[in-house]
């Protein structure tokens, strides 16, 4: 069973009355294990596809399926309810809270877990992404890959079948690229799936599963 299956998607754009094609009858599938690359330069329709994935933005024509469910055909509390519990999102912008520190960040995507599991779960994380002589920290004082990884492990909090990445190593210098692509690559091992937008030709060229927009 496909994870993610976007069939013929097209979206329109219309502002100051002219119309701009983001994306004209895009489809494609993503099966348990699948790392699949979105490449293309800023304008490209690439942020707008990840949107529509999520559930974040209706398309004009086309089928978003997760797992095998019209996404769009479900109520407004139902769809976040499933965005919740199935996909999990990282930003080039990492849109952490600036007031809480990294252990309350990643606790912040807790969704219907008891209290107590919650806390074993994001220190589970924190461990797991090395974030341990930073838990207690806040976002300003992280480095640039550090917030990023916070970001990942909050992504991961609810086990997701599904990543969306829109740019995650935009901001990152080579080697905290790797490392963000590494842990992606190993959620995606485990029977998960990831959609990776990029417009670095460099990181799309080391990947078969690729699509240029």
């Amino acid at each position: 069973m496909n994870i993610l299956e976007l069939k013929s998607i097209s979206k329109t754009y219309i502002k100051s009355k002219c119309n701009i094609l983001a994306l004209k009858s895009i489809s494609l599938s993503l099966k348990p294990k699948d790392f699949v690359v979105i490449q293309g330069s800023s304008g490209c329709g690439k942020t707008t596809l990840l949107l529509i994935a999520g559930g974040l933005l209706k398309p004009d024509s086309g089928k978003v399926l997760l797992e095998n469910r019209d996404f769009y055909s479900l109520s407004a509390g139902k769809k976040s309810e499933t965005r919740g519990q199935k996909i999990g999102f990282v930003f080039q912008q990492f849109y952490l809270i600036p007031y809480l520190n990294v252990l309350d960040n990643i606790l912040s995507a807790s969704l219907g877990i008891k209290a107590k599991e919650k806390k074993e779960r994001a220190l589970e994380l924190v461990k797991h992404f090395d974030l341990e002589d930073r838990v207690n920290h806040f976002p300003s004082e992280l480095s640039t890959g550090e917030r990023q990884r916070v970001a990942l492990a909050r992504a991961v909090f609810n086990k997701p079948k599904l990543i969306l990445a829109d740019e995650p190593t935009g901001n990152l210098d080579a080697k905290n690229a790797e490392i963000v692509v590494s842990y992606l690559k190993e959620f995606a091992k485990k029977g998960n799936a990831v959609l990776f937008v990029t417009h670095s030709t460099k990181i799309a060229k080391a990947f078969k599963n690729r699509i240029k927009l």
